[in-house]
C-alpha cells in the first residue's frame, strides 16, 4: 500500500506531496521505507547540482569577452569589426606599411557605416603619423616620396585638408628652389662665375635646410669643379694641338680626371672622342707594322675614355693575340709551350666582337692561327714519333710531316724537320762506316791510314756525315804527309845546327806548298835567311867602323907633326922650293880602302837550337841594301899609319843562335 502511494507521488510530481500525520510516523521509520526516501533525496540533489552548474556556466559565458579574431586569415568576407580590430592592432607598431594599409581599409567607409565614428578616430591618428613621416622625407630632400605619402591619406580622413595644404606649400617652395638651381646651372654652363655666385647667395636665403644648406653647398662645390675642369681642358687642348701621340695621350689622361657631373665634361666629349680615335688609329698602324708594345701603349691611353674604352680593349686583345702567336712560332721542333701560346692567341682574338673596327683583322689572324695550330699539332705528333730515334719511326715522322700542304703556314717548318730527320737516318746508316775507318787508322802507319781514307770515302759527299768524313780524311792525309816529310825537315834542322844554313834552306825547300809540314818548313827557312842577313849586316858595320877608326888616326897623326924652327942659319934652312915641291923620291900616300875577306857562310859555326820556333808566325825577309862605300881622305904626311885588319866573320856573327829562333 505504501509502495502504491509513492508511485502515485512520483507520477504526480513534486507538487503532489501527501500529508503525513503523526499517527503515521512510526510507519515511515520502517527500514525499507527509509532507504527509498534517501534514494529520492539523492536523486533530487543531483538534479539540483546539474541545473546549478549549467546556470553558472551560462553566467560566465555572458560575463566573459569574445575570442580575438585571426588577423592572419582575414578575407573579404570577414566582418568589419574584425577588420577594424586587425587594422588597429597593426597600426600600434607605428610602421609605415601598417599605417598605409589601415588608411586604405578605413578610408573606404562612408558615414552610413555603423563603425564610421570609431574609424574616424583611427584615421585621424594614422594620417597624422603618415604626414609626420612625409615631413621627414622632405627634410631628406625626397619631395616625391613625401607627396606619394600625402596622396595615401584618404579624403575621408580628418587630416586630409591639412595634408593637401602642406603638400601644396612644399611644391611651391620646391619650385622656387628649382628655379634658382636652374639659373645657377645656366650661368655655370656659360662660365658666368659671378652669376653663379649670385644664385648661390639667393639659395642660402631660403628657409628650408635642403636648399639653404645642401643645395647651396652642392652648387659651391660644383662651381669649383667647373672652374678646375675648364683649366684642365685648356691645358689638354694645348697639348693635343701638337698632333703627336705622346702629348695627345697626356691630354686624354688630363681630361679623364675631370668630374663627369660637370658641364665641362659634356662639352669636352667631342674633343676626347677625336683624340681617342686618333690614338686608336696610330695604335692600329703600329700593330700593322709589328710594333706591339707601342700599339698596346696607345690603346691603354684610350682606356681612360669611357666611350671608347671597349674599343681600346679590343686593340689590346688583338695586339696580345699577335704577340702570343709570335711566341708560338718556331721553325724547329714544336713544344707544348708553342701550342699553348697559339691557343691563347686564338682565345684572345675570339673575344673581339663583331661590332669592333678590329673584327675583320682579328678574324683574318684567327683563321691563320687556327691553321697554324692544326699543323703544329700534326708536327707535334710527328716529333713524338721521331723522338724514339729509330729509322722506322723517323721515316714515319717524315711521312706525317710531308702531309702538311704546300700553302700551309707551317710548310717551311715541316720541310726543315723532314730534312733534319732524313739526315738523322743517314747518320745512323753511315756511322758504322766511319767507325770502321777509325779502327783501321789506329795503327797510325801509312798503309793503315790510306786504308782508313779509302773506307771513309765510302760516305758520299751528299750524305749527312760527309763533313765528318772529309775532316777525318784531311786529318789522316796530313798525318801521312807528316810521316813522309818529317825526316826532310829534321835533316834540314841538323844542317842548320852545323852552320850550313844554305844547305838547310835547300833541304827545307823540298817540302812543297800544300803539305802538312809546309808551314813549319817555311818558318824555318825564313829564320835561317834572317840569320844570314844579320851576319851580312854585321860584316858591313865592321867595315864602316874600321874606316872611321883609320880616319881618326890619320887626323891625330897630322896634328902631331912639328913646325920648322926660325933661328937656324941659312945653311940649315932648306930652299924655298923644298916647301912647295915634294921630294921626288917620296910619293904622296893615298889611304887604300880596306877590303874584307870573303865570308864562307857554309862553314860558320852555329850553335844548336834551344827552343822550337812558333808554328804560325811568318816573318817576311827584309830588303838588304848595299851601304855606301866610304872613301878615306888622303893623308898630309909622308908615311901612312898601319891599317888594322878587318874583323873575321867569326867575330861579326852574333852570339845568339839563329836556329834557336825556329
Amino acid at each position: 500500500m505504501m509502495g502504491n502511494e509513492f508511485n502515485q507521488l512520483a507520477i504526480s510530481g513534486a507538487d503532489a506531496v501527501p500529508e503525513i500525520s503523526v499517527n503515521q510516523a512510526p510507519e515511515l521509520l520502517h527500514p525499507e521505507r527509509r532507504s527509498h526516501l534517501w534514494r529520492w533525496m539523492l536523486l533530487g540533489l543531483t538534479a539540483c547540482g546539474v541545473s546549478g552548474g549549467m546556470a553558472i556556466s551560462a553566467l560566465i559565458s555572458l560575463l566573459s569577452l569574445p575570442p580575438a579574431p585571426d588577423c592572419q586569415n582575414l578575407t573579404t568576407l570577414s566582418p568589419d569589426m574584425e577588420r577594424l580590430y586587425c587594422a588597429q592592432e597593426a597600426a600600434r607598431t607605428g610602421e609605415l606599411p601598417h599605417l598605409l594599409a589601415g588608411l586604405d581599409v578605413l578610408g573606404q567607409w562612408t558615414p552610413a557605416h555603423p563603425l564610421y565614428n570609431e574609424a574616424q578616430r583611427s584615421l585621424k591618428d594614422w594620417s597624422t603619423q603618415v604626414l609626420a613621416i612625409a615631413r621627414r622625407k622632405v627634410a631628406d630632400s625626397d619631395l616625391k616620396g613625401a607627396l606619394d605619402l600625402v596622396k595615401r591619406i584618404p579624403p575621408s580622413s580628418p587630416a586630409y585638408q591639412e595634408a593637401q595644404a602642406v603638400a601644396k606649400e612644399w611644391q611651391d617652395y620646391w619650385r622656387q628652389g628649382e628655379k634658382i638651381a636652374i639659373a645657377a646651372q645656366a650661368a655655370m654652363k656659360a662660365q658666368d662665375w659671378a652669376g653663379v655666385e649670385l644664385q648661390i647667395q639667393a639659395m642660402r636665403e631660403m628657409t628650408q635646410d635642403y636648399w639653404r644648406l645642401d643645395q647651396a653647398n652642392a652648387l659651391t662645390q660644383q662651381l669649383l669643379l667647373e672652374q678646375q675642369a675648364r683649366k684642365t681642358l685648356a691645358e689638354a687642348v694645348k697639348l693635343a694641338q701638337t698632333g703627336q701621340p705622346g702629348p695627345m695621350g697626356t691630354a686624354i689622361a688630363l681630361v679623364s680626371r675631370v668630374d663627369q657631373s660637370t658641364h665641362t665634361w659634356k662639352e669636352l666629349q667631342p674633343k676626347l672622342h677625336q683624340w681617342s680615335d686618333a690614338l686608336l688609329s696610330f695604335g692600329f698602324q703600329q700593330w700593322q707594322q709589328g710594333n706591339l708594345d707601342q700599339a698596346i701603349a696607345a690603346a691603354q691611353r684610350v682606356l681612360l675614355n669611357p666611350a671608347l674604352a671597349e674599343e681600346a680593349q679590343n686593340l689590346v686583345r688583338l695586339s696580345q693575340a699577335r704577340r702570343l702567336a709570335w711566341l708560338g712560332y718556331t721553325t724547329w721542333e714544336p713544344t707544348p709551350k708553342h701550342l699553348v701560346s697559339l691557343m691563347e692567341a686564338i682565345a684572345a682574338a675570339q673575344k673581339i666582337p663583331t661590332s669592333s673596327r678590329f673584327y675583320q683583322d682579328a678574324q683574318a689572324g684567327l683563321k691563320h692561327w687556327q691553321a697554324q695550330l692544326e699543323d703544329l699539332q700534326t708536327l707535334q705528333v710527328a716529333q713524338m714519333s721521331a723522338a724514339l730515334g729509330q729509322p722506322a719511326t723517323l721515316k714515319l715522322a717524315i711521312a706525317q710531316a710531308k702531309g702538311i700542304a704546300a700553302d700551309s703556314p707551317r710548310r717551311l717548318q715541316a720541310q726543315t724537320l723532314v730534312a733534319h730527320w732524313s739526315q738523322e737516318i743517314e747518320r745512323k746508316e753511315d756511322a758504322p762506316i766511319l767507325a770502321v775507318a777509325r779502327r783501321m787508322a789506329q795503327p797510325a802507319t801509312i798503309p793503315a791510314l790510306k786504308a782508313a781514307i779509302e773506307q771513309a770515302k765510302l760516305v758520299s759527299y751528299k750524305r749527312a756525315l760527309a763533313p765528318e768524313a772529309n775532316t777525318l780524311i784531311a786529318g789522316w792525309t796530313a798525318q801521312i804527309q807528316t810521316i813522309e816529310d818529317q825526316p826532310i825537315l829534321d835533316q834540314a834542322r841538323a844542317a842548320a845546327r852545323r852552320g850550313r844554313l844554305g844547305e838547310a834552306i835547300q833541304l827545307a825547300s823540298g817540302i812543297v806548298e800544300g803539305r802538312a809540314l809546309y808551314g813549319q818548313a817555311q818558318r824555318a827557312i825564313n829564320t835561317w835567311r834572317a840569320a844570314i842577313r844579320r851576319a851580312e849586316l854585321a860584316r858591313i858595320r865592321a867595315q864602316q867602323e874600321a874606316a872611321r877608326a883609320a880616319e881618326q888616326r890619320l887626323r891625330e897623326s897630322q896634328r902631331d907633326v912639328p913646325l920648322p924652327s926660325t933661328t937656324w942659319g941659312a945653311a940649315q934652312d932648306p930652299p924655298a922650293s923644298a916647301w912647295t915641291d915634294p921630294a921626288p923620291s917620296v910619293p904622296r900616300y893615298s889611304a887604300p880602302t880596306p877590303q874584307p875577306p870573303a865570308v864562307n857562310y857554309r862553314e860558320a859555326p852555329v850553335p844548336s837550337p834551344l827552343v822550337e820556333p812558333p808554328q804560325r808566325v811568318e816573318v817576311p825577309p827584309p830588303v838588304l841594301q848595299e851601304p855606301p862605300r866610304i872613301e878615306a881622305p888622303p893623308p898630309v904626311i909622308e908615311v901612312p899609319p898601319p891599317v888594322p885588319p878587318a874583323p873575321s866573320i867569326e867575330s861579326s856573327v852574333p852570339t845568339q843562335d839563329p836556329v834557336a829562333l825556329l
